[in-house]
């Protein structure tokens, strides 16, 4: 086959593929706003300061439990309500 014959083709098909981008677009369109958006944040927990090996284990422990605590549902609707 030839680009002619391709040409060809197109020109006698051009309404179709037309038609069919527009409705691919349409339908992206559409779906793309019936989903629900998701929103994503994130967190990062730092300490500052003279810290020696004593103060690593109770920083970890306080971390650990602090970052928990930002993990729960609570905390995301009083995010969310912000």
């Amino acid at each position: 086959m030839q680009f002619r014959d391709y040409a060809a083709v197109l020109r006698q098909y051009w309404l179709i593929v037309a038609l069919t981008a527009i409705a691919a677009v349409a339908s992206a369109i559409f779906f793309a706003r019936a989903q629900t958006p998701v929103y994503r944040s994130s967190v990062r927990l730092e300490v500052t300061g003279r810290i020696d090996n004593g103060h690593v284990l109770a920083i970890e422990k306080t971390l650990r439990q602090t970052a928990a605590r930002v993990a729960t549902t609570a905390v995301a609707e009083g995010v969310e309500a912000r």
